[in-house]
């Protein structure tokens, strides 16, 4: 990891939950936007959603399940 990534690496460790939590947020917010400028978005099946919905969780499950403690 080099560059713009370690950068954005060493900003994001700075977070506290509250703004963790608030980005969340935002991504609801941003989420409901795209539904109120795009509605043929809710016309998607239940499935593709909780595909996608899966596919989004695969990482951070492999992070968080990886095993190894980083401060152990």
């Amino acid at each position: 990891m080099s560059g713009p990534m370690e950068y954005l690496d060493r900003k994001v460790r700075k977070f506290s939950f509250i703004d963790v939590k608030l980005v969340q947020l935002l991504g609801v917010f941003l989420g409901v936007i795209v539904v109120k400028l795009v509605p043929e978005v809710l016309d998607l099946s239940l499935w593709a959603l909780i595909l996608m919905a899966a596919l989004c969780a695969v990482k951070p499950c492999c992070v968080f399940f990886d095993g190894a403690d980083a401060e152990a």
